[in-house]
């Protein structure tokens, strides 16, 4: 990798953990946006633009596993009678 690249990978990070951050969520909250969300989001958008049918079903696969998963930590995490945010 270039230098240039480099410096572009770390901006855009360095925005996504600004912008995250802003959000003032929960720890665990912002760590699955950081974490789950934002991947499944990514490889989302790079399954739709994969010219082969294979790639983009196994990367919109992967992007739905990642989602899930995620909800289902949070589902079995809460308890009746607590929001998800912990008031």
């Amino acid at each position: 990798m270039n230098t240039a690249l480099l410096a572009t990978i770390a901006f855009f990070f360095a925005t996504v953990q600004q912008r995250v951050e802003a959000l003032s969520l929960t720890p665990d909250l912002e760590t699955a946006v950081l974490e789950q969300l934002i991947p499944a989001i990514y490889l989302e958008r790079v399954a739709t633009k994969c010219s082969r049918a294979e790639e983009r079903q196994r990367l919109a696969a992967l992007s739905a596993q990642k989602a899930r998963t995620r909800c289902a930590r949070r589902s079995a995490h809460s308890s009746p009678g607590h929001s998800a945010r912990g008031d």
